[in-house]
């Protein structure tokens, strides 16, 4: 049956005003009067044995537009004057009956019709916003029994294990803990209310020892570096962007258990600058007092280091040191353990600024004091300084420090911090 069926209880019987063949598709008639709105159906010349019913598909004026030969009719030459006759068929009554004893696809749907009293188990159904009423029943959900969440509504979630989800937006987590590989993205947050800091920033995650390598980043992104406990603050956006540290990081700690020389290393390349703290004696037990102490950086022990300090000790007389092409650069000094090792100790602040910037010769700066065992009570001295190491050297990655006094050892308990900035 034609889309849409159209039928009228006023239609009424009409003639031909012309003949036609058994292949014309249109026929003039008298009069449409109650003709419905196409597609609707007529019998030409019914009771006849020439009778043929036709669907009309199209009425202009008095002409109409037929498909012939419908529903087991045959197509037939008919005269001028022929009846016709608006009609409802046996097609109509048969497919209507099909419908309404149809238990399964209907009106374009495929599978079974849900009846609102049937017991029936529906499968690959999708509900959008349902409001589920009334009591008796049973929802069971794979997982076992619980509160359906819905996509519209503020829903509270307890016990839930979401894997890798995609939170985007912006909202609230309260008492919850969020772990494992979920990625969370979203706006920067921006404070509200403040008149200060208004710029948007966020935290983007962590990394295990520097700033990050890849990814493309905004400023004001900042994370948490967990290998040095500080944090990294994207300043220049980019790929992967220009990273500024919190503060100083502490990139490694020696505390002799036994007298020895320290090194460090390796030592990382992405800060700007490096420090070095100390609180030391030497093992010297000559009668000086004071032992210099000295440092090679990346294992060079050629004749590549220059140095020069001013020191004064005791009397106020300030003396001072120049040496050249030495295979030691004196940082600081140490005061020996001769007469009261437990009282003899030295400080020291050793910065080696942009030390991480290939082809240049590396600076060395110091600043140390001193208390010593050996002389009149609180024997002291303290010295300021600093150093070079050769020309278009590399990137330090490595520091050794050591006495220059024999037997070139660090008394135990001596302790030595290397800060990176």
């Amino acid at each position: 049956m034609p889309a849409s069926q159209q039928y009228s209880s006023t239609a009424i019987q009409t003639n031909l005003t012309a003949s036609i063949t058994n292949v014309a598709t249109r026929a003039n008639v008298a009069s449409t009067y109650g003709f419905p709105a196409v597609p609707f159906t007529i019998a030409i010349d019914v009771g006849t044995a020439t009778q043929e019913l036709c669907d009309v598909t199209n009425v202009s004026a008095l002409t109409l537009t037929i498909t012939r030969a419908v529903d087991g009719s045959t197509a037939q030459a008919h005269s001028n004057a022929a009846t016709v006759t608006h009609a409802a068929i046996g097609r109509d009554f048969r497919e209507s009956r099909t419908h309404l004893d149809s238990t399964g696809a209907v009106h374009g749907l495929t599978g079974s019709i849900v009846g609102t009293t049937d017991t029936q188990t529906l499968s690959n159904k999708t509900l959008t916003t349902p409001v589920i009423n009334g009591t008796g029943g049973t929802l069971t959900i794979p997982a076992g029994p619980d509160t359906l969440v819905g996509r519209a509504t503020t829903d509270t979630l307890t016990n839930k294990t979401l894997t890798s989800p995609t939170i985007s937006g912006s909202g609230t987590f309260a008492g919850s803990t969020v772990t494992a590989t979920s990625t969370i993205t979203g706006n920067p947050l921006v404070a509200s209310g403040l008149t200060g800091a208004t710029t948007a920033s966020r935290y983007v995650g962590a990394t295990a020892g520097g700033p990050p390598t890849s990814g493309t980043f905004s400023v004001g992104d900042w994370i948490v570096d967990t290998a040095w406990g500080i944090h990294w603050t994207c300043v220049v956006a980019g790929t992967p962007g220009t990273w500024n540290p919190s503060g100083m990081a502490t990139l490694g700690t020696v505390s002799l258990g036994s007298a020895g020389t320290v090194t460090f290393s390796p030592i990382p390349g992405y800060f700007t600058n490096l420090r070095i703290e100390y609180m030391a004696t030497s093992s010297d037990t000559g009668g000086t007092g004071w032992s210099a102490v000295g440092l090679q950086l990346n294992g060079d022990t050629g004749s590549n280091y220059s140095h020069s300090y001013y020191y004064m000790e005791n009397s106020g007389t300030v003396s001072s040191v120049v040496v050249s092409a030495t295979t030691l650069m004196t940082c600081g000094e140490s005061a020996n353990g001769n007469a009261s090792p437990a009282s003899a100790n030295s400080t020291a602040v050793i910065d080696f600024p942009y030390y991480s910037v290939a082809s240049v010769s590396k600076i060395v700066q110091f600043q140390t004091k001193g208390a010593s065992g050996v002389g009149a009570p609180n024997n002291h001295r303290e010295a300021n300084g600093g150093g070079i190491w050769g020309n278009s050297s590399a990137a330090i990655t490595s520091i050794l420090l050591k006495p220059q006094n024999a037997p070139g050892t660090f008394t135990s308990g001596s302790k030595f911090i290397l800060y990176g900035f």
